[in-house]
């Protein structure tokens, strides 16, 4: 048994991606509906099993002006052909102030917990710090946006949303040199100076004051996080696409640490 190991910076960088007609109130047209603009996707940062293409997320929405009100709480938008829509319709208020908050997909897992606080107007959502991607993941989108109602109408009335991915891509692969003869089969791959195994971290989304969402503190653990394991061991290839590897999405995290990627293989085993 041979063991390497190996020791990365790893910088986590964030993406973001961007996404009908203007609606009247039946009975006063000088009421204009709140429309949700099409999220489109920028590019490509973290995974996009649950949510591209995007069909759905949902909204908060708080107006300050003559009342101080919610206007949305957990309202869904969904598409539909190629319109976003949702119902009941809300109505611009000319002389309001808007603030807005949303978040895909609006269906919660059992390992991932969204929290509003109307009173603060901030969004805490708790993620676990890694999740394997194998089919099962969730990745997890936010988005805010605020403004004067006339800001917004002069724009057609729509409510443009830029979502940020909340998680990272984590992989690793293990790739042999062509001009190796030998047979490599990896047999576990693990983790030194990352987030714990187990833990969670919680980000909280400020809608009224952008600048102020953050994450909670992730401390990394010196502890070994076991990222895959197989007794049989798995043939290494010289083909970075074919080879032997683990996907994780992790919650950002800093340190004064390098992180440790220690891979296990036999030889001709």
């Amino acid at each position: 048994m041979r063991t390497t190991r190996y020791v990365y910076m790893i910088g986590i960088a964030a993406l973001t991606m961007m996404g009908c007609h203007r609606e009247s109130h039946p009975s006063n047209p000088e009421m204009e509906a709140i429309g949700m603009a099409a999220p489109t996707v920028a590019g490509n940062r973290a995974l996009f099993s649950d949510i591209n293409p995007l069909a759905e997320f949902s909204v908060y929405g708080y107006k300050q002006g003559t009342s101080n009100e919610m206007v949305f709480t957990k309202q869904q938008v969904v598409k539909t052909g190629s319109t976003w829509d949702y119902s009941p319709k809300r109505y611009w208020d000319r002389v309001a102030t808007y603030y807005f908050a949303a978040y895909a997909p609006s269906n919660v897992p059992t390992n991932i917990n969204y929290a509003h606080d109307a009173n603060n107007h901030t969004i805490s959502i708790t993620l676990p710090h890694w999740q394997t991607i194998d089919g099962t993941e969730t990745d997890v989108i936010v988005a805010s946006s605020n403004g004067t109602a006339t800001s917004y109408l002069d724009n057609g009335g729509d409510v443009l949303l830029t979502f940020d991915h909340l998680y990272a891509q984590f992989v690793v692969r293990v790739v042999r040199s062509a001009s190796l003869q030998n047979t490599y089969k990896l047999t576990s791959i693990a983790y030194s100076n990352v987030p714990t195994a187990d833990g969670t971290a919680t980000y909280t989304l400020d809608y009224t004051t952008p600048a102020n969402s953050a994450w909670s503190a992730v401390t990394p653990s010196t502890a070994w996080k076991s990222a895959y394991s197989n007794d049989d061991g798995e043939v290494i290839t010289s083909n970075p696409e074919a080879t032997p590897g683990v996907k994780h999405l992790v919650v950002p995290f800093t340190g004064g640490s390098n992180i440790e990627v220690t891979v296990n293989y036999t030889v001709n085993g």
